[in-house]
């Protein structure tokens, strides 16, 4: 196993690995919860190319790169991999069979891993709201309506989710707040201790 370098990984050209191919072609078909073509155009194969690590194989003697895991993401595009900051993690000595194992194993791993869609774009609008407020820089620049096009949900949807996110966090700083203001320097579990 090993990192390609930079260096290298401008010369190579990109593709899936013949054993992956289903795993990639199922992934693709599934209906996703955003929908992409409102996405805001600007660079956004880029985007989602950023720091990636992708696990692949090597034809060294025509620098062809065959991926097997790492496509699992919305906007995959091969031929972006060159020009981009993504990490390609090189393996030598695998059967077919472990190909084809680790691409499906990614493919299942995002499905289990993917998130209720209201209560994301909510959370990712908090959050916005949140490191504005505290001058710190943010990730992603959607305006609410852009979330909710995207999410295909109704504005309304996002909002009364923001509301009832901000006041269960409000909930939870004023436990906190309470919490610190005990005279105890031990947490409550050790009150009877004292």
């Amino acid at each position: 196993m090993k990192l390609l370098s930079n260096t290298d990984k401008q010369k190579c050209k990109y593709q899936l690995h013949p054993k992956a191919l289903e795993a990639a072609n199922f992934y693709q078909k599934l209906s996703k919860k955003c929908a992409l073509e409102k996405l805001p155009s600007h660079n956004i194969d880029q985007f989602f190319q950023q720091n990636r690590t992708y696990y692949a194989t090597r034809i060294a003697s025509i620098n062809e790169i065959y991926i097997f895991s790492g496509f699992e993401f919305l906007q995959f595009t091969p031929h972006l991999i060159a020009t981009t900051s993504a990490n390609i993690i090189l393996y030598s000595d695998m059967t077919p069979k472990e190909i084809e194992e680790i691409a499906w194993a990614g493919v299942f791993r995002s499905i289990f891993s993917s998130v209720d869609s209201p209560k994301a774009l909510s959370e990712i609008q908090l959050l916005s709201s949140e490191l504005i407020a505290d001058n710190k820089p943010i990730p992603f620049k959607f305006s609410d309506s852009e979330l909710s096009r995207i999410f295909n949900f109704h504005r309304s949807t996002t909002s009364k989710q923001k509301t009832t996110l901000k006041e269960k966090w409000s909930n939870i700083e004023t436990k906190n707040d309470e919490q610190k203001k005990s005279t105890s320097s031990f947490p409550p579990i050790f009150d009877e201790l004292k």
